[in-house]
């Protein structure tokens, strides 16, 4: 049996290698630089193993690890079954991997490979937990990626939990172009199980793009989707306030002229304090600079956007606004064992999946809950049937 997850190609498997998170190599249990992996389950990092020690009960790291080795060890189990498996008709050895034998795309369609998906989704589950780590959660996005590659048709609904996912560690584009293909691309000819069909192949669109001037129906936006995509461009509208006073107070340190063509930056060059702040936001020091706002500078316009996007989640579900910045009252409920559109248990599923990746961004929570207050109120009906 291989002694760790195994390693698969896919023409989107690029995505996960390509991912800048921020502040990865964070210790779990201080909160400082680190760059010790837990080899068990490596989903935290430490910077001493004073840290590590302390973190294994106190820290309650050891139920995670544990849980996440489990997972980890069933996923490899049924991994190696279907790679040295006997055809049930000719007895001989057959590779369910491989994509000459045309279970790839489709793995949810054929009873034998599903106890495959199941374990891999519970490798997806434990590593995504509340309150993960942003390390833990990659590995999460890593393994998502892959029950898409092998399941296409997302009989097990992760395509909700996916943007969140990128959500979660600040990838706001991926999460973008994520959603933005599921809504757009297919149509009722699109055939899932079709390995040769182009599959996720529209990457790093103009994240200002209103999707919603496609005319979507009712539910080619599922609710989770409609819940982070409004989380994008809250995301993007505050970047933009933040950028115009940024400009602003490169005016009042050099006059009018800072903001010609080309001199904003040359002005920072080689200063520190206040300077040296500006110049790390303008340039991004993730990588996101001025060129990806150039032709979105009108926030109104992304606030237009975002106030549509609002009003489509209410009429998918009047619920999920005010739960999400309410959530107690629906979440303190038994989880529900399925629901139907508009439903509150619905709501729960999708304020489930979501919730982490907004309180990961109390600014624009805030901003959330500031809208709900002024124009929907906070009550709701939370109560789910059999409760």
């Amino acid at each position: 049996m291989t002694s760790g997850p195994p390693v698969y190609d896919s023409p989107f498997f690029h995505l996960a290698d390509n991912i800048n998170i921020p502040y990865l190599k964070k210790c779990a249990e201080c909160h400082r630089p680190g760059e010790k992996l837990c080899s068990s389950c490596k989903g935290v990092y430490y910077c001493s193993k004073t840290c590590q020690a302390n973190h294994w009960k106190a820290g309650g790291h050891k139920k995670f690890c544990k849980s996440i080795q489990s997972a980890l060890k069933r996923y490899c189990i049924e991994e190696e079954e279907l790679r040295h498996c006997d055809d049930n008709l000719m007895g001989t050895p057959m590779d369910y991997f491989h994509p000459d034998n045309g279970f790839l795309g489709n793995f949810w369609g054929h009873i034998e490979t599903r106890p495959f998906c199941r374990a891999l989704g519970t490798v997806v589950n434990k590593y995504s937990v509340a309150d993960a780590t942003k390390k833990s959660i990659y590995e999460s996005i890593i393994a998502v990626l892959k029950l898409h590659y092998f399941n296409r048709s997302d009989n097990m609904g992760y395509r909700d939990t996916t943007p969140a996912l990128f959500l979660r560690v600040d990838q706001d584009q991926l999460a973008f172009d994520f959603i933005r293909w599921h809504v757009i691309y297919p149509d009722g000819h699109y055939d899932w199980g079709d390995p040769t069909l182009p599959f996720l192949h529209y990457w790093k669109r103009d994240r200002s793009e209103d999707i919603l001037t496609y005319n979507v129906g009712d539910y080619d936006f599922s609710l989770a989707h409609i819940a982070i995509y409004v989380l994008i461009k809250v995301r993007l509208y505050l970047h933009l306030v933040n950028i115009d006073a940024m400009y602003t107070m490169l005016t009042l340190l050099h006059g009018d002229h800072a903001q010609e063509s080309g001199s904003p930056l040359s002005k920072l060059e080689g200063q520190g304090g206040v300077h040296r702040v500006i110049k790390e936001y303008l340039v991004g020091v993730a990588g996101q600079g001025l060129g990806e706002f150039k032709k979105i500078r009108d926030k109104g316009e992304i606030l237009n956007q975002i106030h549509t996007s609002i009003q489509k989640g209410e009429t998918l579900n009047p619920r999920i606004w005010k739960a999400l910045v309410n959530p107690k009252p629906l979440l303190s409920q038994p989880s529900p064992g399925s629901y139907s559109m508009k439903s509150a248990e619905e709501c729960y599923f999708t304020v489930e999946n979501c919730l982490p990746a907004w309180t990961a961004h109390p600014d624009c929570l805030q901003f959330l809950m500031n809208h709900v207050k002024r124009y929907l109120g906070t009550e709701y009906d939370y109560t789910m049937e059999g409760y």
